[in-house]
This record gives C-alpha cells, sequence and structure tokens, in this order.
C-alpha cells in the first residue's frame, strides 16, 4: 500500500488491458496459498524466539548461500522457518533490493517451491547447507539448543520481527477455496491491473486494495526480479508496497484512503472498487478458543467402571452400640460380610467380594444398606436396616481413561443419622461404547447493547453502526446438558446491522464462534470455475451462510436457502410449504455434506432429526447423543444451531407477521386444516423463531426483494447493481433463472431506478419520446408493464412475472402515437393505443410490425392497422391467475374496447364446458370416497383377526420353549496356553454348575440337548440347555439364588421370544425412570409391580407398557392388543 493523498490526476496512454506480466500469477497465486498453509499449520512462526532465530539464520546463513546458487538452473529451497523470513522480507520490495545491493550487488531472485518441487529442492539445498555449514543444523528441530550470538547485530535496514507479526493475518483473509479458483484468480488479475493503472493515473495517492489485489500483488512481490521489471515499465519506477498500516478504526489512515480510493475507482472505472467476496474477513481464532479433548468428551459419557473396595468405617454419631449389636453392610447386593460381627470397620479381607463392575448406562445410584440385628431376648431378634445412596455419575465424572486411582475417599450419609467412611480404589474402560445425550434447555431472549458482549463478539466481524444508530440486540442464552457436563450456547441477533451469531461455551470457556458472512466474503456462482470445490451464495435464491470457527481456524459454513415453496394456484394447483436445504462445507476435508428437512414429512412424523459424524441430532427436542470418541461435540452443537438459525432466516412467512408471531403452514386433508406449528420445533424457537431477526422476511419487507445484505468495507452494503452492468447485476442477469425476479419498480427517463420493489405496481414510465424503462416483475402473479412515453417512445419490455412462473406482458406508448411494446412471458403485450393497434396474445412489435416474445399473437401495426391475437393461447396457460387476467383487462379497457371483446368472448364457450366436467368430477370423488371407506373397515377388521393369529403362535411358541432355559457369563473352558478348548463341551459346563454352584444331583441323562449361542466375549459363553421334563428345568431354575454372589457373574434367564425380551427392554427403561417398582419373569409370563405394596401385573403386549406410561417408539403400533 502505497503512502500518499489523491491529488492531481496524471494522464495516461497506458490502458489496463495492455499491461502484461512476466510472470503467470495464477499458478503463482495457488503456490502461495499453499505456502501459507503450511506457515499458518506450523503455528509458531509468527512471533517469539523461533522467529528471532530464523531471521539469524536468514541473513547469517541463507542469504550467502543463495547468493553462491541463485539461478534458475540449480533450484534451491530454504527451510520452512527460513523461507517465511525470506517472504516476508520480499514483502517489501524497496527494502529488499536495497539490502541485497548493499550485501551482494545484485538482486537476489526468488520462486515459489511447493509440494514435490520443494521437496527435491529441499533435499539439493541440504547437500549445499552442509559444504557451507557444517557445524550449523539445515533445519532448526530443536531451537531449545540454537543460540543466537550475543554480539549479532543485523545489517537489514528492516524490523523483520515487525513484519512478520503483521503477515500472521494474511493468510486467513486469503484461506477460502475460491482464492484458488482460476477464475477469480483470472479477474484478480485484471482488477491488480487496474490498481497499477489508477497508481499511474494518481501517483501520489495512497490506494487501498481489496485482498484479491493484494493476494496478486504479494504473488508478484514473491517475484522480486519480475516485479521490479514490470513496475518500472507500467509506473516508471520500483513500486513499494508498505503493510505497516493496519488500523480499521473508524476515522484511521486506512478508512480514510479505503474511501478515497472507492472515489478514484468509480471515477476511473464507472464501477465499484469494492469486489465480491474479497474484503476484510477479521482476525483468526487460532489459539484464542478451547478445544475440547476426548478426555472431556469421555467425562460426560456413560461409562462401566471396576470399583475395588479398601476399606469402609461405620461412624455412629452422639451414641454408642451394644456389645451385642451385629452388623452385615450390602453395596447393591454384591458385597457382603462373611459373618456377622459387632466391629464398626471392615477391609478387604473381610469382605466376601471386594471388587464389582458398575455400568452407569444402567445404574445410576448404588444403594448401600447397613442391616443390625441385637438380642432382645432368648429367641427373639431385634432387627434394624439403613440405607445410604452413592450416585455413580458424581462417582465417575472426572476419573480419566485407562488410570487406576488409589485411596479415593467418599463419605455416605445413612438414614438413620450415621455415615460410612469408604476408601476405594477405580478404574474406567476404555474399551467400553460410552455414549452421551446433552438435554436442551431453552432460556430467555432479553436486549442488550453490544458493548456488554465486546470481549465475546472479538471473533466475529461486525461492521460499523450507521450514525445516530443505537447498537441495541437480542441474546438467547441456551443450555445443552448431562450429569457432568454443561455447553451453553448464546444467539445473537442485530437487526441494525443485520448480523447474527451463535457462541457455544463449554464449561464456561468460549468453544466455537459462528456468524453469518455474505457476499463481502463469499462468490456467486458466476466468479468462480469449478463450483463444486468453492463454497458459493446465490443471491436470487437468498441462500444465506454462516461461517462455524473453532481454536483451529475456520471449521466450516453452513449453506441453506428455502425451496420449493408455492402457494395456492388456480388450475388445481396444491400450495407446498416447501422445506430447507442446507450443505455443510468441512474446510478440514474439503467435501460437503447435504441436510434436506422436508416440512410436510417431518410435521408428519414429528420429528426433525440429522446425523453429522457421530452425532445424532433432534431438533425437535433439542436432544444431542455423541459418542465418547468425538472430539468435535462443540462444533455439532453450533451445527445443530446454525441449522436452526438458517430455518430461521430463510422461512418465508406472511407480510403482514409480526416478529413475536408464530408461522403456521396449512394443509388440506379430507376437507380438515392441519396446522404445521413450527413454534414447537424447540430448536427454532431457540434461534429466534419468535424474536426480530435479519431474516429474508424482514430484509423484503423493509429493503425489497432486490437488496442482499453484503458486510463490505465495515459497513452494512445491500447490494441492488449498477447501471454499468458489471460486477453485482452482471452476476444477477447471467444466474437468474425462469421469469423476472421484480429487481426494480420504477425508472425514470434516464433508465436509473427508484421506489420499492416490484410487489404489485410495475410500471416503468418515461416522457419525451425517450423509451420506456424495463418494468420490474410482480411479486406474484401479474408481470410489470413498461409503458412508451407521451411522445411515441417504445414501450418497455414487461417484467417476465415476478419470480412466480407467471408472465405479464409490456404495453406499447398509448399518446402520440408510440410504436408497439415487445414483451416477455405468457400473457404478451398490446401494441401502441395511440397510432396502431396491438396484439392480444403475443405482444406488438417495438418499431411496426417486429413480432413479440410471448406466447403467440398478432403483430401491432406503427401509425395505425394491425390486427387483434386471439386469447386462446393466453386461456391455454393454466397458472395464468384471474388476478392477473382481471389486470390486464383493466389496461386493455383503456387501448382498446374492440380488443377487450376480443378477449372475453371466447370464455363464454369455454366456461359452460369446465361447469360440466367439474360436476362430473364431483360425482366420481364421491363414489371413490365410498369405495375407500369400504375397503378401509374390511383392512381393519382383517388386521384384527390377524392379530389374534399372531397372538396365538407367539403364545405356541412361548409353551415349547417351556423346558428350556440359558446359563450367561459361562468361562469357557481353556488349554495351558490359555487358548479355548473346542469344540465346547456345553453338557459338562452345564452340569458342572448346576451340581456345584446350585447344589443339585444331575446327570447327562437329565439333559435333552445344550449348545453355545452368539460369540465367546471375554473368554465367557453363553449357553441354552433342554432339559428332558419341565420339573428337572423348573428344580434348576429355582435354585439360581445360589448364584449370588458369584465371581463369574453366571446368572440363569428363561428362554423367552422375541417379543418378551422386547417387552422386557421396554420395562427395564421404565423401572430406569422410576415409573414402575420391578418385574420378573414366570414360566414365560412377565410380572411388573409398579410399586412396592402393588399388585402384579401381568404384561402380555406393548399395549399393557402404553398404560404404565411407557413411550412409543418407531413403528409401534398403539391399537395393539
Amino acid at each position: 500500500m502505497q503512502a500518499g493523498v489523491f491529488k492531481t490526476k496524471m494522464t495516461s496512454n497506458l490502458a489496463y488491458e495492455d499491461i502484461k506480466f512476466n510472470v503467470d500469477l495464477v499458478d503463482a497465486a495457488k503456490k502461495q496459498i499453499e505456502f501459507l498453509h503450511l506457515v499458518d499449520k506450523e503455528g509458531n512462526l509468527y512471533e517469539g524466539n523461533l522467529v528471532r532465530q530464523a531471521i539469524f539464520r536468514y541473513e547469517k546463513f541463507w542469504l550467502p548461500l543463495l547468493n553462491a546458487n541463485n539461478n534458475d538452473r540449480r533450484r534451491v529451497a530454504a527451510p520452512l522457518d527460513i523461507c517465511w523470513i525470506w517472504h516476508c522480507h520480499m514483502l517489501s520490495p524497496l527494502s529488499y533490493a536495497r539490502n541485497c545491493y548493499t550485501l551482494f550487488g545484485k538482486m537476489l531472485n526468488h520462486k515459489i517451491m511447493v509440494g514435490k518441487d520443494r521437496s527435491e529442492g529441499l533435499v539439493f539445498t541440504e547437500q549445499l547447507w552442509k559444504q557451507m555449514y557444517p557445524n550449523a543444523p539445515f533445519c532448526n528441530k530443536d531451537p531449545m539448543s540454537f543460540d543466537i550470538p550475543s554480539d549479532y547485530v543485523s545489517c537489514l535496514n528492516y524490523d523483520l520481527e515487525a513484519a512478520v507479526y503483521r503477515q500472521r493475518v494474511f493468510y486467513y483473509q486469503v484461506s477460502l477455496p475460491h482464492y484458488t479458483d482460476n477464475r477469480f484468480l483470472e479477474n484478480s488479475i485484471i482488477r491488480y491491473k487496474k490498481f497499477l493503472h489508477m497508481k499511474r493515473s494518481y501517483p501520489d495517492s495512497f490506494i487501498v486494495p481489496c485482498f484479491d489485489i493484494d493476494l496478486i500483488w504479494h504473488t508478484h512481490l514473491l517475484n522480486p526480479l519480475s516485479y521490479k521489471s514490470d513496475t518500472m515499465l507500467i509506473l516508471g519506477e520500483h513500486f513499494g508496497h508498505d503493510d505497516s498500516v493496519n488500523d480499521r478504526t473508524e476515522g484511521s489512515k486506512l478508512c480514510r484512503s479505503m474511501n478515497e480510493t472507492q472515489i478514484m475507482w468509480e471515477e476511473l472505472y464507472k464501477e465499484r472498487f469494492t469486489n465480491i467476496a474479497s474484503m476484510y474477513r477479521g482476525l483468526p481464532p487460532i489459539g484464542k478458543l478451547k478445544n475440547n479433548s476426548k478426555d472431556l468428551v469421555f467425562q460426560s459419557c456413560k461409562k462401566i467402571a471396576l470399583i475395588e473396595i479398601l476399606s469402609i468405617e461405620h461412624v455412629e454419631v452422639g451414641r454408642k452400640s451394644a456389645s451385642n449389636m451385629r452388623k452385615k453392610i450390602y453395596i447393591i447386593d454384591l458385597i457382603k460380610l462373611e459373618k456377622p460381627t459387632n466391629i464398626k470397620s471392615w477391609t478387604s479381607k473381610t469382605l466376601d467380594k471386594d471388587s464389582f463392575s458398575v455400568d452407569s448406562s444402567i445404574c445410576d445410584i448404588i444403594t448401600i444398606k447397613v442391616k443390625q440385628s441385637e438380642k432382645v431376648g432368648f429367641f427373639k431378634k431385634n432387627v434394624t436396616q439403613v440405607k445410604g445412596y452413592i450416585e455413580v455419575n458424581t462417582l465417575l465424572a472426572n476419573i480419566p481413561m485407562d488410570v487406576k486411582i488409589y485411596n479415593n475417599k467418599t463419605i455416605v450419609n445413612l438414614s438413620d443419622g450415621s455415615f460410612l467412611k469408604i476408601n476405594y480404589g477405580i478404574t474406567v474402560d476404555r474399551q467400553c461404547k460410552s455414549e452421551s445425550v446433552l438435554r436442551f434447555h431453552k432460556g430467555t431472549f432479553r436486549s442488550c447493547v453490544l458493548s456488554e458482549y465486546i470481549e465475546q463478539l472479538e471473533l466475529v466481524t461486525l461492521p460499523q453502526l450507521p450514525e445516530g444508530v443505537d447498537s441495541v440486540c437480542s441474546i438467547g442464552v441456551h443450555e445443552l446438558r448431562n450429569r457432568t457436563q454443561t455447553f451453553t450456547c448464546h444467539i445473537m441477533h442485530s437487526i441494525p446491522l443485520l448480523m447474527s451469531a451463535i457462541l457455544v461455551f463449554c464449561k464456561n470457556k468460549l468453544s466455537v464462534v459462528c456468524q453469518l458472512i455474505g457476499l463481502e466474503q463469499l462468490p456467486v456462482c458466476s466468479r468462480v470455475a469449478d463450483k463444486s470445490k468453492c463454497v458459493t451464495v446465490d443471491p436470487v435464491n437468498f441462500e444465506r451462510a454462516i461461517l462455524i470457527k473453532n481454536n483451529d481456524g475456520d471449521w466450516g459454513i453452513a449453506i441453506g436457502k428455502w425451496s420449493g415453496f408455492r402457494r395456492v394456484r388456480s388450475g388445481g394447483i396444491p400450495d407446498d410449504p416447501g422445506h430447507l436445504e442446507v450443505k455443510l462445507y468441512s474446510m478440514n476435508t474439503k467435501s460437503w455434506t447435504y441436510f434436506n428437512f422436508e416440512e410436510r414429512d417431518a410435521h408428519a412424523r414429528n420429528c426433525y432429526e440429522f446425523k453429522i459424524d457421530d452425532t445424532q441430532v433432534d431438533l425437535a427436542n433439542g436432544s444431542i447423543r455423541f459418542w465418547k470418541g468425538s472430539n468435535t461435540i462443540a462444533e455439532h452443537i453450533a451445527v445443530s444451531f446454525s441449522i436452526s438459525l438458517l430455518h430461521v432466516l430463510c422461512r418465508p412467512r406472511a407480510n403482514n407477521l409480526e416478529p413475536r408471531q408464530q408461522g403456521k403452514f396449512k394443509q388440506n386433508i379430507n376437507n380438515r386444516i392441519q396446522q404445521f406449528d413450527i413454534g414447537k420445533v424447540a430448536m427454532f424457537n431457540a434461534a429466534g423463531m419468535n424474536q426480530a431477526t435479519p431474516s429474508n422476511h424482514h430484509i423484503r419487507k423493509k429493503y425489497g426483494r432486490r437488496y442482499y445484505p453484503c458486510y463490505m468495507g465495515g459497513a452494512t452494503v445491500l447490494y441492488s447493481g449498477d447501471k454499468s452492468g458489471s460486477d453485482w447485476e452482471n452476476d444477477l442477469e447471467n444466474y437468474r433463472n425462469e421469469c423476472g425476479y421484480g429487481f426494480v419498480c420504477y425508472r425514470d427517463a434516464n433508465g436509473d431506478p427508484y421506489g420499492d420493489d416490484g410487489y404489485d405496481d410495475c410500471f416503468g414510465e418515461s416522457n419525451e419520446g425517450s423509451d420506456g424503462g424495463v418494468g420490474g416483475g410482480g411479486c406474484r402473479y401479474s408481470g410489470g408493464v413498461g409503458r412508451g412515453g407521451e411522445y411515441g417512445g417504445c414501450g418497455g419490455c414487461g417484467g417476465g412475472g415476478g419470480g412466480c412462473g407467471e408472465g405479464g406482458g409490456g404495453c406499447g406508448g398509448y399518446d402520440g402515437g408510440g410504436d408497439g411494446g415487445g414483451c416477455v412471458g405468457g400473457g404478451g403485450g398490446c401494441g401502441g393505443c395511440g397510432g396502431g393497434g396491438g396484439g392480444g396474445g403475443g405482444g406488438g412489435g417495438c418499431g411496426g410490425g417486429g413480432g413479440g416474445c410471448g406466447g403467440g399473437g398478432g403483430c401491432g401495426g406503427c401509425g395505425g392497422g394491425g390486427g387483434g391475437g386471439s386469447m386462446w393461447s393466453l386461456w391455454r396457460l393454466r397458472w395464468l391467475s384471474w388476478r392477473q387476467w382481471f389486470c390486464n383487462l383493466l389496461w386493455f379497457w383503456r387501448l382498446n374496447e374492440n380488443t377487450v371483446y376480443s378477449m372475453i368472448k371466447p370464455l363464454y364457450f369455454i366456461y359452460p364446458s369446465i361447469k360440466v366436467k367439474s360436476s362430473l368430477y364431483k360425482d366420481a370423488l364421491i363414489l371413490n370416497t365410498v369405495e375407500l371407506n369400504k375397503y378401509k373397515e374390511e383392512m381393519k377388521m382383517l388386521k384384527t383377526k390377524l392379530d389374534k393369529v399372531e397372538a396365538r403362535i407367539e403364545e405356541q411358541e412361548q409353551y415349547s420353549r417351556r423346558t428350556s432355559l440359558r446359563f450367561h457369563n459361562v468361562p469357557a473352558p481353556t488349554d495351558d496356553n490359555g487358548d479355548i478348548i473346542k469344540p465346547i463341551n456345553t453338557d459338562a459346563l452345564v452340569l458342572d454348575i448346576c451340581n456345584k454352584n446350585l447344589k443339585l444331583n444331575l446327570n447327562t441323562r437329565d439333559i435333552g440337548r445344550s449348545h453355545p449361542i452368539g460369540d465367546i466375549k471375554d473368554g465367557k459363553i453363553a449357553i441354552i440347555v433342554r432339559f428332558l421334563s419341565y420339573r428337572q428345568r423348573q428344580l434348576v431354575f429355582n435354585s439360581k439364588r445360589y448364584l449370588k454372589g458369584n465371581k463369574s457373574k453366571i446368572f440363569i434367564a428363561e428362554n423367552l421370544t422375541k417379543h418378551r425380551y422386547d417387552l422386557l427392554h421396554r420395562l427395564n427403561t421404565l423401572r430406569e425412570k422410576d415409573i414402575i417398582h420391578s418385574f420378573w419373569t414366570h414360566d414365560g409370563s412377565i410380572i411388573v409391580k409398579t410399586t412396592e405394596n402393588a399388585r402384579p401385573k401381568k404384561i402380555n403386549s406393548r399395549q399393557d407398557i402404553y398404560r404404565l406410561g411407557g413411550e412409543v417408539l418407531e413403528g409401534d403400533d398403539q391399537n395393539e392388543d
């Protein structure tokens, strides 16, 4: 950036198109960005001792080596730290040239090397280095052992350390994918040529480039010999580059110069200077946010832990135990004393079993019971029992993975006022498949000023407020939490700035920042060559973009738009609420992820779910489920709120809907209205559905349809195009689809736009013979009209229906003999009424007889004559609304009564035919409805019969299993090497358990058949056994109580059908939620007790569980009996 103030314009015969360069700047710019990525990934080359060491190595080692080997035939590549210092030195071309000439008498050249060229160059250069500096390391891999001599004084009269620090933010500004796109770079080179041409025209000015120009300028500077020769030829001098002016506050030199540069540019080139996708992006977030470690995520997940009891002490406050008091202690019925004792403490030696496992997904609380018995007579005992509880998640919250922690202490308060002191060791299993669910807790929105959040919003690029506007915004604070961890999300909306932001905190530390971005950072599709590799935004369809940033930089960009919205139309075309389409670009993988939220389907299922990586999100209730291996949970929370915010910003609303009114879509089903209440979706509400937001609805209502928010140069700009046809309007012209968009409503005699958007009044007028302006498209169904001047000017084109697909025609000049106007769309236009008749359906041509571009019809003559075209073509366009037809009728009445009659006459013959057909269709619909109801009743009867048959079959299947049992966690036999012996003799294993553990006396004649089921896990198997008689089976099952507390955790269960296992699973869920007290099985029947004293109930179907309070799961039939 060259210092100075803009003064006198210097004339020059050199046009910017004639400027040529000796370097392929497109290829070199791509290589520069790749090199900057390497430096940025290194992370420690912007400041500190490593930078000072690199400057010393650059001056004392590299420049002499380069001087000896600086030619194109011997390509040398510097180590990364030295190459970065060299890079920053060359960005000050005058200082670099002065230092090179002072030290070596010549300019040392440079070419950017990356990839394979750089790797080969490093190998070659390391050999040269070892020859010249055998005692100095080529790569500074150990900065702690490298010392700069105390007497070192730099010979370079340029502060390289400060220059390196200033360049720390440049890569972030050009790191988005479009900066490596060929078309974008080619356009940037054209703007760079204009930049140099403007410097030639205003030599004393301080010109501030946008970042697309600055990237090409830097690339040119990194080829110092070519840069010097090119600038000498173009400007007559070696053009300097000053990057020391970085103050962007209002009134600073940079801001003043930016405004002056825009004025000069627009004066010289008749176009805007601020460029799409090339503006300041703010400070990079690297190192300013909190990373979520895997241990932090693991702490919040459900897990399995092995707990080893070291000692237990019972402390009684204020009373003494009697000498004949005997005590037993139980911990979830797994640990107990072998014998009652009157002592008050126990150790692992006095416990039958001193360790046990706890699964936090099943067990929330560990119950400890202390039974005390005291003799009160010769035969009687007074037995009391007290309880205490330990919360499992509190116990496991801060335990890291695979680390055994000894001497943990906890105190358990008992119900009688005494307490237990427990000393234990604990280990958490790393291999368990743990998950966690974050539950959403909605907060409230409140109004505040931005200055209250200025510290948190440091990484949000906020545009400058207009003068006299208060910095008021609304902020909502919501929480996502489980038992051990809380994420807090702040949603900010600022109407004056047209800005929304999302801040995600983990344990009160900022982890992720999201903000709305627009055309200041992202290009439109027409500006890039490869749309699949670039992130673009489509302003025509009012796409909105949200940038997601974490501690490593830009994490992703979410693009959302509302698609498929359609109002009710004539001709039987139904309405459609449309749906949100979101695509997420990952900056790490350079890939896209797509989300589609169909409104009707989502409401029918009452579900707004999506999955990203290993995280499952339900927007309806706000729950987020993730696994222990995830370390991007904060980013996924940000994606969830970003999608919700995009829904709020993009969703269409009624024009009269106030910000705090909930919108509802309506769908006609069997003559009933079904309400689509979006306000019931938790995360849509949390994102600001009922708040004032910078939504598409707000922008269109306040500013008009032709505006799109863009935050350029620190200020909010509403882009509406310019007369040059370049830049914004040119992009829209190339990108618009179908009919017109309705950008402009009124144009004056010079064709300049004024007025509001083209909702209904869409006319372009002119006077004194000039041509009429282009009429803005109507916002619904009627097209705009361009009227000719009063003294015979040609009529302008009609705006081809406003964004809805129906066409409206353009009218010709109507007073003074104007020629017929051309038209676009289905309606067609009329010829001028003063001097010639107009065409009906197609539209008269301008200039006497030229053909229209509508849907057919006659040509209007100039100065009289011309025939009226038929309106059959207009009628055949079914989507043309009656409203548009009536508007056209009123206009044509002013032009020619004969034309009106020619329009109305065909309707006399069409209407009776339509009425007859409508009556026939209605009768057929009634008959079809009767038949349909009949089939529905038959289907219902068949389903009832089928359910009964299935119930009988299931009962018979369970009866066939009445002699079978399942043995679980049976240790598999192993040899001396620890290998499992196969085939496994399951009969022997079952008999061993029955005779040794269950204290029975069975032999092989009692077993009909046995075999293993499932896979061998941790050396244990499950066995299914069919006994020869029900009596033998029942004897074994009743003896299972002897297995309590066994070290192998063997247990016996009944062999149930799949249906009954499903019922057990659902009952277990109810028991975890304390909805029921207990449940068990008996002879294949499932019994449940809702409370401890309640009567047992038999469970036969899911309907029985629903009556107890169970949830309806996906695929359930609530009518099942």
